[in-house]
């Protein structure tokens, strides 16, 4: 099978330094709140404030690093006869270009590709724009491509046989050449 590949994705790994931003700007509003609205409470409860802003910064930086993960291992390759590789939750998805009717963008740097089966999304997806104009492309030009059916009509062996044992009647003079000719199209269903 030559296939000739035409693009590969580059994943996103910048998740885990923007839930960490988001996780500092967390501990930072919580802070300033503690501070507003009970300027005592950071000082006379000893250390629980810090314990609950550590929480904070970890379980946004926890997530972080388990979707960077998840991200790391998203693959996705284009090819002139197939879009394959595997997903976000480790899906492994190998589809004919043929069977690929639509495809679409999402949050989280994600591709959609639709078949007549389902859609399977590929998260992460930093050059998203260069995978979703590549897969664009090929459905148009399949779409251009003229259809062409080729329709063959063969004659059943059991007619060829019977047309066979006609031919010979009439060679050997049993019946006429016009019985021959009816009995012929007939067969052949002309």
């Amino acid at each position: 099978m030559d296939e000739k590949v035409i693009c590969k994705n580059q994943n996103y790994r910048g998740f885990f330094k923007l839930m960490c931003v988001i996780g500092g700007g967390c501990v930072a509003f919580y802070f300033l709140a503690c501070l507003v609205t009970m300027p005592y409470y950071l000082i006379y409860n000893g250390l629980f404030p810090y314990f609950i802003a550590v929480a904070i910064f970890a379980g946004f930086a926890i997530v972080g690093y388990l979707v960077n993960v998840s991200f790391s291992k998203v693959q996705l390759t284009i090819t002139d006869k197939r879009v394959y590789g595997s997903t976000f939750w480790g899906k492994r998805v190998d589809l004919p270009l043929d069977s690929v009717s639509a495809v679409g963008t999402g949050i989280f740097k994600t591709i959609a590709i639709a078949t007549s089966s389902g859609k399977v999304a590929f998260s992460g997806v930093l050059n998203l724009e260069e995978m979703h104009a590549a897969i664009n492309k090929l459905l148009i030009e399949r779409q251009a491509k003229p259809v062409t059916a080729t329709i063959k009509q063969e004659i059943p062996q059991s007619n060829a046989d019977e047309l066979k044992k006609y031919k010979e009647l009439v060679d050997s003079g049993v019946i006429s050449q016009e019985e021959f000719d009816a009995k012929k199209k007939q067969l052949l269903g002309l």
